[in-house]
């Protein structure tokens, strides 16, 4: 409401200032707009490529090109017609304002509507002043949405999409060129606020030609993954999902480049991020993908997956931030009508491929298919891989090893790469029947997903992972357990250490250990991106529960990409809360490496049975997060 509100008052202010200055003068002044509009949106995408992405920070390339070769020509010519023109044409009074006022409302449109989109090309990591077009589901408590369905929201007198109409008009005529603004953005407005929908951190820039097709196919499902409701015991199942009737699933296979890498050379990603546009008949269209291959939901057959069941809540895969595999290959589908035909492939706003549909489907994948559908119909779990394992109630007993599942997706993605193991995991891994058939041949396109961000707090006594090679500082160690002092190691170290393994914390007998992931906090509220100062120190945080009482922060810890090196660092002081109890800097990870994939968790230690509902900074903040919707009861 208050970017609305913001708009509004740009928009009034523009009409009435040109309103103002007559017929004459606010005629030149639109013509003088429009021309202007339509230069900066059929040149916009080339400036950034070729000028601002190639010298300063390329995801706010696209924000100012705009702006700029708006801006700087209107600037100029209008100073330039105020030179040559001296005076206006003598009208009569009521022509004159009349006039003037319908030239100020076109022009107040075009300026603010050129203004709206500049702004909502800038990736802020959430919503700008409480607007966002689309809102994506968010753990438990979002709404099950389509990729391509999702209700969008709209600025008041859609000014952006005003100026859209007017660039596909001008385009078609004297604008025209060898690039058609209409065919290649068919609902531009769309294609800016659902690529900026990634969380905070994820790059919106790819360079040009930085994506090749290496191929694509027709699915016959897509898949739901359900959680189990014994993690130890069962396997998640996956539920087939046809298409309507008059449509079918496309996969289409991307390499992602090197020139889609971001700054710090990952390849990170939300499925709003592609865009898939063609024809319908005479129409231009564009769709998004709605459902990707996973590679910890693997089998002898590829299932790609739209949603993932939460509390009885449909998560839609679009809703994640994902990275591709070693292939550096994502597989990704789309719910198109029958007869689309594609024209390119579009990732971030830059990298597009021509995109040609091969229409076979492999008699493994369907009768594969078949047999799953014919397994859920009848009442039987599937063999299909499991995903990780959604967080149980933050209720869980501290004491049950799994507990520390929830805040180690990082940790047990990167400890699986050098051989390691995160607490529990042995329980997940079971053989596979002898006589399984053997995998297809692999095509690529295996993508991990990131949740390590938006995992929940939880409550418990185990460290993210189990740690084997590191150095202490005043460090105290009993029998596996960090009693006080601070720890550092190197993740790709820790699979063959030879120092003490250390996995637990030293929790008091009448104390709870909460681990607060400010991950978490930071992709749901506006406080998180401030308290990623608690890597370069931790003040006087703390929490509150439902009755009032107060606990200090007692330690912290992070795992996270430094130059190049994947880190863990743990501060851990029982007896002594807050800053006086020896917190201090990381020694490798600082506030820059809080990007993409990383962890960064607070420990509180509790009262057993309350109820934590709140979070603060402290110091002179003014502001805390509201945790009563975290379910944050301490076990008795």
């Amino acid at each position: 409401m208050l970017l609305s509100l913001t708009f509004l008052l740009l928009f009034f202010a523009v009409a009435v200032r040109q309103a103002t200055l007559g017929f004459f003068s606010a005629m030149l002044m639109t013509v003088l707009t429009i021309c202007c509009a339509a230069l900066a949106l059929g040149t916009h995408e080339w400036v950034a490529a070729i000028v601002f992405a190639a010298y300063w920070q390329p995801n706010y390339a696209h924000a100012l090109a705009l702006a700029i070769t708006f801006g700087v020509p209107l600037l100029i010519l209008r100073l330039v017609l105020d030179r040559l023109v001296r005076r206006a044409c003598l009208l009569p009074s009521w022509v004159d304002k009349l006039g003037g006022g319908f030239c100020g409302l076109i022009t107040g449109l075009v300026i603010t509507g050129i203004a709206a989109a500049s702004l909502q090309m800038i990736p802020f990591g959430g919503p700008i002043l409480g607007f966002s077009r689309i809102a994506t589901a968010a753990g438990a408590t979002g709404a099950s949405t389509s990729s391509q369905d999702a209700k969008e929201s709209e600025l008041w007198l859609t000014p952006d999409r005003f100026v859209a109409g007017l660039g596909y008009l001008v385009s078609s005529g004297v604008f025209s060129g060898d690039q058609n603004f209409y065919r290649t953005n068919p609902d531009w407005v769309r294609a800016i606020g659902w690529e900026n929908s990634a969380e905070d951190g994820v790059s919106t820039y790819a360079a040009p030609n930085s994506i090749n097709i290496q191929g694509t196919q027709t699915l016959q499902n897509v898949f739901r993954i359900i959680p189990p409701q014994d993690p130890k015991r069962d396997k998640a199942t996956v539920e087939p999902i046809e298409p309507k009737p008059g449509r079918e699933y496309k996969l289409v296979r991307v390499k992602l480049l090197d020139g889609a890498r971001d700054e710090n050379k990952n390849l990170m990603f939300s499925l709003r991020q592609f865009r898939l546009v063609g024809s319908e008949g005479s129409q231009v269209t564009q769709y998004y993908p709605i459902a990707i291959k996973l590679e910890e939901v693997s089998e002898s057959i590829d299932r790609h997956v739209r949603y993932r069941k939460d509390n009885g809540v449909d998560i839609p895969a679009a809703d994640g931030t994902y990275t591709t595999g070693n292939d550096s290959v994502a597989q990704i589908a789309f719910d198109l009508p029958q007869g689309f035909q594609p024209d390119f492939l579009e990732y971030k706003r830059l990298a597009r491929a021509k995109v040609a549909f091969s229409g076979n489907t492999p008699d493994t994948e369907k009768s594969a298919n078949e047999n799953s559908a014919k397994k859920q119909a009848g009442g039987e779990k599937s063999a299909a891989a499991t995903p990780s394992a959604p967080p149980r109630s933050a209720a869980t007993d501290e004491a049950k090893p799994s507990s520390g599942r929830r805040v180690q997706n990082k940790a047990e993605s990167l400890v699986e790469k050098v051989g390691g193991a995160a607490p529990a995991e042995e329980e997940k891994s079971e053989k596979k029947p002898a006589n399984n058939p053997p995998p297809e041949e692999k095509k690529g396109g295996n993508i991990r997903v990131f949740t390590s961000k938006g995992a929940k707090s939880f409550f418990g006594d185990q460290m993210p992972l189990e740690l084997k090679q590191y150095r202490g500082e005043g460090t105290e160690i009993e029998r596996g357990k960090l009693v006080s002092g601070k720890l550092v190691g190197e993740l790709d170290k820790q699979a063959n250490g030879t120092s003490d393994p250390v996995s637990k914390f030293d929790v008091p007998p009448d104390k709870r250990l909460l681990q607060l992931n400010v991950g978490a906090l930071e992709t749901r509220s506006g406080l998180g991106r401030a308290i990623s100062f608690a890597v370069t120190t931790v003040q006087n945080y703390f929490v509150t529960d439902s009755n009032g009482n107060r606990y200090e922060v007692t330690g912290k810890y992070a795992i996270a990409n430094a130059a190049g090196t994947d880190y863990v660092e743990v501060q851990y002081f029982k007896e002594r809360s807050g800053s006086v109890g020896g917190m201090g800097a990381f020694e490798h990870i600082k506030e820059r490496d809080l990007k993409g994939d990383y962890q960064l968790v607070l420990l509180f230690l509790v009262e057993p049975g309350v109820q934590i509902t709140g979070f603060s900074t402290g110091g002179d903040a003014s502001r805390g997060d509201d945790l009563r919707a975290e379910n944050l009861v301490a076990p008795k």
